[in-house]
């Protein structure tokens, strides 16, 4: 189950519905113009981490560095009133000082609210304050399922820690029987696929609700490209996520992996270069705003290499449809270039709801700018 399908059917209310319904219509039709303010909003709480991770962007980030106050989040959030946020950043939310606050507020205008962690910092006392709160969804980042391999890329982290508070966090969750959905996330790259299969296993007994893997990306940061699974044998790779996939039906968790797949057939065929088959539909249903208020694409343009404005410079509607966001949604809907095209991303729920339609109905086809559905 994706991230997408998790926020569906979390999701709740007339608000929700009312905003689905336009940045629903928006994404199919995937032409200039967004017919509604973003369902999702990816909202920056900070630029700021305690950890230096092999493959994280924050490395070489220029952007000033800061945190996302309470003010400034109402402001932002008051303007655009999403359905769904995403509190993450380039940054462990703990190091926020406003954060229980914002999830508060969040939730108390009745948005699905989802925030990462790297639970490095996660103390009994902070993970019942992350449970009290009423945030929704939680993804604690753990890119290795032993020691050995997990402080070689999480800097300087310490597995046991980690390990010892995502048990703390689950056991409070239950405890008190809320709502809180744990995920765990495992960024899959050339020093930890081997574990694919192990992660999963370490998930299903710490007993989290779901684990998410991804294949890592470069970005435009050329070094990163020696963390990419082509530089591991294909044999390798199909070994270690066939082993994954037969754990699925054995463990009591969800399993969500299916873009780590995606990856490998695309080394097997060389085409690990051209990710143009992969839907993206961010553009019209969400937008990611940093933390000094710059509106950009997704989170992938992590030094504002493409900025459409400031909230707090220009009112959010006249961003959102500008001429520049405008050119870069009909740019995206015939083919990913610049950044996009290494991206990882990949809206599946969402396009497979959209062939539903298109085979349903027909002639939807003729208002959408997509050539295939």
């Amino acid at each position: 189950m994706g991230i997408a399908e998790v926020v569906f059917k979390g999701s709740s209310g007339m608000k929700s519905a009312t905003r689905l319904i336009g940045s629903g219509y928006s994404s199919f039709v995937s032409g200039k113009k967004a017919y509604s303010l973003p369902y999702r909003l990816q909202i920056e709480n900070g630029n700021i981490c305690n950890l230096r991770c092999t493959m994280c962007a924050l490395n070489v980030m220029k952007r000033k560095k800061g945190m996302l106050n309470l003010e400034k989040y109402k402001q932002i959030f008051d303007t655009i009133k999403p359905a769904y946020v995403n509190l993450t950043g380039y940054s462990e939310m703990i190091l926020n000082s406003d954060i229980f606050e914002i999830i508060k507020y969040s939730k108390a205008k009745g948005a699905f609210t989802k925030i990462d962690s790297n639970a490095t910092l996660t103390t009994e006392e902070r993970a019942r304050k992350i449970v009290e709160s009423g945030l929704d969804l939680i993804s604690i980042s753990v890119d290795g399922a032993t020691k050995e391999t997990y402080e070689k890329i999480r800097i300087p982290a310490k597995f046991e820690t980690v390990i010892n508070n995502l048990r703390n966090l689950v056991k409070i969750r239950n405890e008190v029987k809320g709502k809180l959905q744990i995920h765990m996330a495992f960024v899959s790259q050339v020093g930890n696929i081997h574990e694919l299969p192990l992660i999963i296993k370490l998930a299903d007994e710490i007993g989290v609700d779901q684990i998410n893997s991804a294949f890592v990306t470069e970005y435009d940061i050329k070094e990163y490209r020696k963390n990419k699974l082509d530089n591991v044998q294909i044999s390798e790779l199909r070994k270690y996520y066939n082993e994954a996939l037969e754990l699925k039906d054995k463990v009591k968790i969800n399993v969500n992996i299916d873009s780590v797949g995606y990856y490998i057939d695309k080394i097997e065929k060389d085409e690990q270069k051209n990710l143009n088959d992969a839907h993206c539909y961010l553009p019209w249903y969400s937008a990611y705003i940093t933390w000094e208020g710059d509106v950009l694409p997704c989170c992938y343009f992590y030094d504002s290499q493409i900025s459409f404005g400031n909230v707090f410079q220009t009112p959010f509607k006249e961003i959102w449809n500008s001429p520049k966001y405008q050119s870069f949604r009909q740019a995206l809907a015939k083919s990913r270039n610049g950044l996009c095209a290494s991206c990882g991303y990949r809206d599946d729920f969402i396009q497979e709801k959209f062939k539903k339609v298109s085979k349903f109905v027909p002639f939807s086809k003729l208002i959408t700018n997509r050539s295939r559905f």
